[in-house]
């Protein structure tokens, strides 16, 4: 999914799919290695060079609307919980009013970052960044919606994916209580801050503390590793044989 999303927000660059894949995998390696996986644009700057300044920009604008998208089903699952309570979450009493206002006002700020041109004047002197917001200017807001799009299937990706470890763990859970409990795990990581590899333990112990230390929260957190194992080990693993593999050329 990000490969496609990258290969929209590339509409004037006329870069091979597999090319932008593998690019995708190195990003996973170096982003692996920097805090909250902000360095995936190093990697697909470094593989490919011959438009490093449209991958810095491409990567910027597919990480907020990936952001976006985050934060905005976090929204929806703060709102949910307002008028239904849940099996696993009957201890979280917290004030959900305050957390509704907080990521309701985050969505606002994202969307109109994504959405409208006039903020990138701010930025029109500033020579670091001069390129890379004239190239964001330039995107449809057709593009940015299709990438919207691309950026919730790979979150729903994620929900299938907790969704039958879940059965695996055979831990009784409906659709709808997955996505509820996955979109507050990833709301709130989001805005953890963690040195980790990858945000390694962020995300497990955000499980724990989510279901009271359950056993239930437990095997929430283990499957979240899992979850992390196969999205981030294995794919910054092949990034790094993508990288021996070109080094050898």
């Amino acid at each position: 999914m990000e490969a496609v999303k990258l290969k929209i927000l590339l509409p004037h660059d006329k870069l091979n799919f597999q090319h932008i894949l593998k690019s995708i995998y190195v990003g996973n390696l170096t982003a692996l290695l920097t805090p909250k996986r902000l360095g995936n644009f190093i990697g697909r700057k470094w593989f490919i060079k011959e438009k490093s300044d449209h991958i810095i920009s491409a990567t910027l604008c597919g990480n907020i609307i990936q952001l976006f998208t985050t934060i905005l089903i976090a929204l929806i699952s703060f709102i949910y919980l307002l008028n239904n309570q849940m099996k696993y979450l009957e201890i979280f009493n917290t004030n959900l009013y305050l957390f509704v206002f907080i990521y309701g006002f985050a969505s606002l700020i994202l969307c109109y970052l994504i959405f409208n041109n006039k903020w990138h004047q701010l930025f029109k002197n500033i020579n670091f960044s001069k390129f890379s917001f004239r190239y964001l200017k330039n995107l449809s807001n057709i593009r940015r919606l299709n990438t919207l799009g691309v950026s919730i299937l790979r979150y729903l990706i994620f929900i299938l994916q907790y969704y039958f470890l879940f059965i695996g763990f055979e831990i009784p859970i409906t659709i709808l209580a997955t996505t509820i409990m996955v979109g507050l795990l990833f709301g709130f990581v989001t805005f953890i801050p963690s040195l980790a590899p990858g945000n390694l333990g962020t995300r497990e112990a955000i499980s724990i503390i989510l279901l009271g230390g359950s056993i239930v929260g437990i095997q929430f957190s283990i499957i979240s590793f899992i979850v992390w194992f196969i999205n981030v080990a294995i794919s910054s693993l092949i990034g790094g044989l993508i990288i021996l593999k070109t080094s050898r050329k």
